[in-house]
């Protein structure tokens, strides 16, 4: 099978060198931001694409914020001291909150208090309103059935890895009362953080350690390990499709480990190693129901079978890609030269016509 490039757009300025954020689908439009510069000098712009052409409707800068996600027709825009909430269809500002920090965790937003930075409020997306008030017992990393799981904050090692003491807090958003505390990073013998997300299943949430290999599901009632899987993923994010767990690492000798997880139990379902010539990979996305695609910063998208372990196609864009969304049946991918493509899965032998 092969990648055949469909269409290819520049949404950005020609020669800018870009860091693409979000790239999500709404109301068959899809919606990018993408940042350059950093610090005080970093600028955002927002691009709205039509899904079938990739044709450019509207492009607008919108400062030093990042899409934290979209609502209905507001998109929620977080900086280091305020959120923003921005119309799709008016394109301007709806609402502005001051805060001291926020956090997007899947359906959710977090502001933290200005008055008391250990007092966290879930935010109203349409209204820009703060709802349940709660102090997580640190750093918020995903919300779990209206249960905030907190990890104790990481600090930098002279080796330049993250270190945590490792205690998981669990409080109840909507009570604000703790509901467990354990030191899950010592109980499961690493030195690294951990981040936390979203399961499918509603019992637990997942971990992953970047600096370790090290995969694991908690009791999301008690923090209880329920399984933990060697296995070095290269990116906080997780992609879970239908009760797996989809990863490509580096493995031996240079090459890439691709793994799939059972979600339940931790078993490897899938345990193999290519050679692709990727680095930096990143998050993947199903292309079909048995097929994930990874793009990776050095330019290569690699597509692999998730019942055989086989890679069934690579390419090299000779970009440096980010992040990926499939629509109607199409990856699309975003550069960091400011581009969007999107490729088609082919068998060679079909004539396409394009």
């Amino acid at each position: 099978m092969r990648l055949l490039l469909t269409k290819k757009a520049q949404v950005f300025e020609k020669g800018s060198t870009l860091l693409p954020g979000v790239l999500c689908l709404q109301d068959r439009t899809l919606l990018l931001d993408a940042s350059s510069g950093a610090g005080d000098r970093r600028l955002a712009t927002l691009a709205s694409l039509g899904v079938t052409d990739l044709s450019v409707q509207w492009t607008q800068a919108v400062g030093a914020v990042s899409l934290a996600g979209v609502r209905g027709t507001t998109a929620v825009l977080c900086a280091r001291n305020e959120v923003v909430g921005f119309d799709l269809r008016q394109r301007r500002e709806v609402w502005r909150i001051e805060c001291d920090g926020a956090l997007s965790l899947g359906r959710y937003v977090l502001v933290r208090s200005i008055e008391n930075s250990a007092t966290w409020s879930v935010l109203d997306w349409e209204t820009g309103g703060l709802g349940a008030t709660f102090r997580p017992g640190g750093v918020p990393e995903t919300i779990v059935g209206g249960i905030c799981v907190s990890s104790s904050p990481s600090r930098i090692g002279s080796n330049g890895s993250l270190h945590s003491d490792g205690m998981i807090t669990a409080v109840d958003v909507s009570t604000g009362r703790e509901l467990w505390r354990r030191p899950v990073v010592r109980e499961l013998g690493v030195l690294s953080a951990i981040g936390f997300h979203e399961s499918t299943f509603a019992s637990q949430v997942l971990g992953v350690s970047v600096d370790q290999d090290l995969v694991a599901a908690l009791s999301i009632s008690d923090g209880r390990l329920l399984w933990k899987a060697a296995v070095r993923v290269p990116y906080m994010g997780l992609l879970v499709s239908d009760g797996r767990i989809p990863v490509l690492s580096h493995g031996n000798d240079a090459c890439n480990r691709f793994v799939v997880i059972d979600e339940r139990t931790g078993e490897l379902l899938v345990d193999r190693e290519k050679w692709t010539g990727m680095i930096h990979e990143k998050p993947g996305s199903m292309l079909r129901d048995d097929m994930v695609a990874f793009p990776a910063e050095s330019g290569h998208i690699a597509v692999f079978s998730m019942t055989t372990g086989e890679c069934l196609a690579i390419e090299q864009t000779k970009r440096s890609l980010w992040t990926s969304i499939v629509v109607d049946d199409r990856l699309v991918v975003a550069c960091s030269t400011g581009e969007i493509l999107a490729y088609r899965l082919e068998d060679p032998c079909q004539d396409t016509g394009t």
